[in-house]
């Protein structure tokens, strides 16, 4: 499974001016990029844009607090197994595996170091400071896996730019589209 993250933009945003301020954070800008079955997450006109520049955003701080926030993520996915008719045998091996996925470090050399929190606030705030868009919106997913339930609706949540913090950035919710507005 890998992580992607995806910018969305409104209608009468500059997109020329967002992707090159995107790309001196050292970030992509590739319009897009959403899985089909998130594309209609998007309001009318608004656009996705691909921020990732290598094979993934794995590792990435956003949403991080959301992941370690107590909640338990191995009882959530042996629940969506059973769900899917698996066998308790195979749905023990298939937690063990994302738990040792998880704990294993990242392959050194393979991927970009993630953009740390404070890159991304400052990116936000380069963005809304150029005028070029009165919001920009962010998405993180994993690409869809086994025992993924389909997500039938878009989610958004608004967030003031003056509020707009590390730790907002770390307890992002997965596949919310998270508008930073003026």
């Amino acid at each position: 499974m890998r992580t992607f993250i995806t910018a969305v933009l409104p209608a009468s945003a500059d997109a020329d001016a967002v992707a090159a301020i995107f790309r001196a954070h050292g970030r992509a800008f590739i319009p897009g990029a959403m899985y089909a079955t998130r594309a209609g997450f998007l309001a009318a006109g608004e656009r996705a844009f691909h921020t990732t520049l290598g094979h993934c955003d794995c590792g990435t701080p956003l949403g991080r607090a959301t992941l370690s926030s107590g909640r338990d993520l191995s009882a959530d996915m042996a629940a969506r197994l059973r769900r899917k008719g698996w066998s308790e045998a195979k749905i023990a091996r298939a937690v063990e595996q994302r738990a040792e996925a998880d704990a294993r470090p990242p392959r050194p050399g393979g991927e970009p170091a993630p953009t740390p929190l404070a890159a991304w606030v400052a990116l936000i705030d380069a963005v809304m400071a150029s005028g070029a868009t009165p919001s920009v919106g962010l998405y993180w997913e994993n690409t869809p896996g086994a025992g993924d339930e389909p997500v039938s609706s878009a989610q958004r949540v608004r967030i003031a730019r003056a509020s707009l913090d590390e730790a907002i950035l770390a307890g992002m919710a997965k596949g919310v589209i998270h508008d930073v507005v003026r």
